[in-house]
Formats: C-alpha cells, structure tokens, sequence
C-alpha cells in the first residue's frame, strides 16, 4: 500500500499554483520537507518562508536546513525570531506565524500560502472536533484551497490534504532527503498528541481511499448547505447576515479559521445572546450593520497617546462598534476604516 501510494502522491491546487506566486511556509519537519522537494518535483516555483520559535535545542538547526535549502535550490527565503511564547503557545504560534506570512504576501506580491498539512491532521482535528462537540463545519477542517484576505487577497493551497503521512515518510527516506523530528508531537499535555497515540498509522493506510472521499462528500454537502462567503483581514472575519442555523455555522467556521472550535453549550449560548458575546475567553462576536464579526478576544491597546486611544473609542462607539470587537480593533485602527465602507444593503 505504502510503495504504491508514494508513487502516486496527488498534490492538489497543482493548476492552481502553476500559476500563481507561491510562498511554501516550512518548518523543515516531515511534511513541509517533502512538500518542498515535491514541489520541485513538480516544476512548481516557490518561495520559502521560516518561523523560528526557539522552543527547542534544534531549533536553529531547523533554520540552517531552511536556509541551507533556500541557497541551494534557490529560494528566496524570509525568516522569523519569534519572541518568547509563555501561554497557550497553539495558539500564539499560530498567530505569530500567519502574521509574518501575511507581511510578507503584503509586501512581496505573493497570491498562495503553501501549507503541509496531510490527512492524518485532518483526521486528527476532526476527532479533536468531535471531542469538542464541533458541527458540520468544523468537523471538516481545512479545504485544500481556500482565498484569505480582503484588501490583498491569497489563497491558502494544501496540496497534500489527500496524502499519509507514512507516505511522506517513505518518500523522504526513499530519496534520501533530510528531515526534522518535533519530539512535542509526542508530549500528551496537547489533546492532539493524545489523539495520535491512539490512532494508529496502519488504519489510515489501509482505508485511505474511503477516507479521503468521506472528507469530500462532507465538504461539498458542507458547501450547499452553507455557502459563506467571509472577509478576512488580519484575525478579522464578517460576513453578510444569514438565517439563525446559517449565521451559527458561518461563526462556527470562522472561529475554526482562528484555530479554536466551540462546543456544543457555546453554540448554543452565542445563538442565545443574539450573536453578541465572547466564546471560551478567546473569540469575541458582534453584530454591525448587517454583517457579523468574529475576532480574538483581546484587551484594549493604546497605540499612540491616550487622548488619541479616547478620540479612537469615541469613533467605534458612533460607529456602533459591536463591544467586544473593540479592544481588538485597538490593535489594529486601520481595520475601522474597511468596516466603514460596509454597506447596510
């Protein structure tokens, strides 16, 4: 199964990043490593982009690997230091890391976002979901291409969403190229970790092909019976109003975006409160005109001086700001000007 799977790895978007100006996020792990010399494979050009997180021994090795590739093959290559990360680092590294992506796609023209997720993380998450209570939307995790962004606007391209990772593993020892092993894939304080344990490689091989269809025949349903259309800039998402059970699924999605899932009882509180409130401590929700907005829950930050911090509040509070939208968009005035322009029609 191994052998005739590694012969065949299907690598998805491929018309789509054909033509486009590709920017690989790598990590010099097994996934992103044997994305990256797919790519090359491929004839796909690239850039690469590195976060390095200085959580680990290894992690300035990752780095000259990263660097390393880029000048032999090369790649342009942006890198990342990450300050320090203390609390719930999931989270936290994942926004540091879309943060610099998206810098860098602003700057530098980039249309797509190469990620290395495979399937064994999207079986993961939707046991992780499952566990959480999570719906339709959340259950099917990430979508192998995905347009992100509102003023420079992405697409976000998986390539590998239909491939083991055993088989990224045979390909990489097969050729003989170099990888990285993350021992904090096997620390069990993450419930993904404790997920893996329990869910063995040798099943996914053997049933890869059912697999993979029951992700796209939930996706596509999940794509008639809710078809979002969402905003994005920087952790900000609104979309156009819907019905009730819509609007609820629509939220769901979005907080998914932002790596968190709801369970079943915040559903049903944030149905309860009319789509106004804060999900877990971590996701705020607000109704504007006839959109609704879904961000992180942060506190206020004062940018510049407080009369300015006070003249700020003042315009969110004419606007009609939702509440507990407003100390994010503290973090990031500029965004009040693109909420401006929605209309109520």
């Amino acid at each position: 199964m191994q052998h005739l799977c590694k012969n065949m790895i299907e690598l998805l978007g491929y018309d789509t990043l054909k033509t486009t100006k590709n920017l690989l996020a790598f990590s010099g792990g097994v996934d992103s490593s044997a994305l990256f010399f797919l790519l090359l494979k491929h004839n796909i050009s690239f850039d690469m982009a590195f976060v390095n997180y200085h959580t680990r021994p290894e992690s300035c090795l990752e780095q000259d690997y990263a660097l390393t590739l880029a000048e032999q093959y090369q790649k342009r290559i942006f890198i990342h230091s990450s300050p320090c990360i203390v609390y719930n680092f999931e989270h936290e590294a994942r926004r540091v890391r879309y943060k610099f992506f998206e810098q860098i796609i602003q700057k530098e023209g980039y249309e797509s976002l190469i990620l290395a997720h495979q399937l064994n993380d999207r079986l993961e998450w939707l046991l992780m979901s499952v566990l959480r209570g999570g719906g339709l939307s959340s259950l099917i995790g990430a979508n192998f291409l995905e347009k992100r962004g509102l003023k420079t606007s992405y697409f976000l391209v998986r390539p590998l969403l239909h491939t083991p990772k055993s088989v990224l593993y045979s390909f990489l020892q097969d050729n003989n190229h170099h990888f990285f092993e993350d021992e904090s894939n096997n620390d069990k304080k993450y419930k993904r970790n404790q997920i893996r344990q329990i869910l063995p490689q040798s099943l996914i091989d053997a049933h890869v092909k059912p697999i993979v269809q029951s992700f796209q025949i939930l996706q596509e349903e999940c794509r008639v019976l809710y078809p979002f259309t969402f905003h994005i800039q920087e952790e900000l998402i609104f979309f156009l109003m819907d019905g009730d059970l819509q609007n609820l699924q629509a939220i769901t999605k979005a907080c998914k975006i932002l790596g968190y899932v709801p369970s079943l009882k915040q559903r049903e509180e944030i149905l309860k409160q009319s789509f106004e409130g804060v999900i877990g401590g971590e996701i705020a929700v607000g109704i504007f005109r006839n959109h609704i907005l879904v961000s992180p829950f942060k506190k206020y930050h004062i940018q510049h001086s407080l009369r300015e911090h006070r003249k700020f509040k003042e315009r969110m509070r004419t606007l009609k700001i939702p509440l507990h939208i407003r100390p994010y968009l503290s973090h990031f005035p500029h965004l009040l000007n693109s909420l401006d322009t929605i209309s109520l029609d």
